[in-house]
């Protein structure tokens, strides 16, 4: 698909005519991913997802105006790079009018609770992908990489809601840029709205209905008084 002599050939000139090393240094780093022959599945998958896009976003927006909420994690794995203390601990996330309302901790660990706010402080880079403006942006960026080969990512839409259910960016020879996220149970406001009115409408119904039943019960006894006393 691609011809790595003729891509080195003209990084190189293209360095040669700017007087500077910085584009000799960006052909090294594109060559990781180009002469990879494996780079063709990754760069044929980025177009699918491109062309995937538009309709998830569009889907998405639909259920921004109203809100919604969402769990998302976290996975990274950078060389050199020490472990976040709570990464891969679901956060619950509510989103409100397209703007990040709350973030919190769905689950316990040993340097996080459950039900505590999420601090922007203890890692930026995660937290700011908590809001999905930002985390459609990431995605994209990446996507544009793909096609252009120097990235890897793989990945899926939610066919109802448009969210990014799974985010996988990396490729297997270049281990220390292992990123993932994934995205679950969503929930619009609006649906959980309807479905609390819908339980609530069934638990009155259900009081009524044994409020009268018990009516019936004791009026047929009153009706039988007078019989039982005239025995």
């Amino acid at each position: 698909m691609f011809n790595s002599k003729l891509v080195r050939l003209a990084l190189v000139a293209c360095g040669l005519i700017a007087g500077t090393g910085a584009i000799a240094d960006a052909a090294e780093d594109v060559g990781v991913y180009v002469d990879n022959p494996g780079i063709a599945r990754y760069i044929e998958t980025a177009q699918g997802l491109r062309q995937q896009l538009p309709g998830a976003r569009a889907r998405w927006n639909e259920i921004e105006a109203t809100g919604a909420t969402f769990t998302i994690r976290f996975y990274r794995d950078r060389a050199g790079d020490q472990p976040q203390p709570c990464e891969g601990v679901p956060i619950n996330v509510q989103v409100w009018r397209g703007h990040l309302n709350s973030a919190t901790y769905a689950a316990s660990t040993a340097n996080c609770k459950a039900g505590t706010p999420v601090n922007a402080a203890d890692d930026p880079a995660l937290h700011s992908l908590l809001s999905p403006t930002a985390l459609f942006q990431e995605v994209s960026s990446q996507i544009d990489r793909g096609v252009s080969g120097q990235a890897c990512i793989e990945g899926n839409f939610d066919d109802e809601f448009g969210l990014p259910t799974m985010i996988h960016e990396g490729c297997p020879w270049v281990k220390e840029s292992d990123v993932r996220i994934q995205i679950s149970d969503i929930v619009s406001l609006r649906q959980r709205f309807w479905n609390l009115a819908i339980t609530s409408t069934g638990v009155v119904l259900c009081l009524l209905a044994l409020a009268f039943s018990h009516y019936k019960r004791v009026q047929r006894r009153q009706e039988k008084m007078p019989e039982l006393l005239l025995r």
